[in-house]
């Protein structure tokens, strides 16, 4: 679909009915929201309304009234690890280095006080390598600080499952098994070709999840699963991984050993 005919659809919907301000997955389940409204996320969200749409499905804009008064201002204001600071510095350099609207002191700057935050926030999970990739990606599309950190939280500690992000990522080890999992029942083939080749993609492909797929697709890609992702949670995750996996698989079956599968999927996309 078009994105000229995709935002003529959100014209057309919109005229019959505003968008609320809070879209998010817990919300909307309870709600049971009108069948129009669901293809149209799934069919993509038009780029000037996508700020809105994701601070809103998100759930970031009712959590942001929820919490303490200047909560992401206190936040900043207070002290983190010196081994956290040092990593989200390494970090800021490798992420998305061709990009000139983030690759500036400014744009690494607003990108290490929202992972700081984050840190603080959350210090339990602390910081974890592929952060760095989802808070750029929001801050590209948002373009407002404390609501890249808002969204942030309800994508890592609402949406997600927990633990992905734990200093051992005992959590996204355990997607990948369920991910195998579904493999075997959805592409028994491809499966059994895994296991012959004793490929566990959670040592080829954990960025898939790590980073949400922002930095292993094209752009607009990755934001058309943050599309659905914040509409329908985190089961959207395993539909893009299927299909990644399905639109390969021929190739997938040529490969004799990890490293052929590795360099295949980082080719891929």
């Amino acid at each position: 679909e078009t994105a000229s005919r995709r935002s003529k659809r959100w014209q057309a919907y919109r005229e019959g009915k505003p968008l609320p301000d809070d879209l998010s997955h817990e919300q909307t389940r309870v709600s049971r929201p009108d069948g129009a409204l669901k293809t149209l996320m799934r069919k993509g969200v038009p780029h000037d309304l996508r700020p809105k749409v994701w601070i809103a499905a998100s759930g970031a804009a009712s959590k942001k009234l929820r919490a303490p008064r200047a909560y992401y201002k206190r936040l900043r204001s207070l002290p983190v690890e010196k081994a956290v600071r040092d990593q989200v510095d390494i970090d800021l350099i490798r992420t998305f280095p061709e990009n000139s609207r983030y690759n500036t002191e400014v744009g690494r700057e607003i990108l290490r006080r929202v992972l700081l935050a984050y840190a603080r926030h959350n210090p339990g999970t602390g910081y974890c390598q592929g952060m760095n990739y989802v808070g750029a990606f929001l801050w590209l599309v948002l373009r407002d600080e404390e609501m890249v950190f808002w969204v942030m939280v309800c994508l890592l500690d609402d949406i997600c499952q927990p633990g992905v992000h734990a200093p051992d990522i005992r959590g996204t080890i355990s997607e990948y098994r369920v991910l195998h999992g579904l493999l075997a029942t959805r592409e028994p083939r491809l499966q059994r070709h895994f296991e012959k080749t004793e490929t566990d993609l959670v040592m080829i492909a954990s960025k898939w999840l790590l980073c949400f797929f922002t930095e292993s697709l094209p752009p607009e890609s990755a934001a058309r699963v943050l599309d659905a992702v914040f509409s329908e949670g985190f089961k959207v995750w395993f539909r893009v991984c299927l299909a990644m996996l399905k639109l390969n698989e021929s190739e997938l079956l040529k490969c004799d050993s990890l490293p052929d599968t590795m360099q295949l999927l980082q080719n891929s996309f």
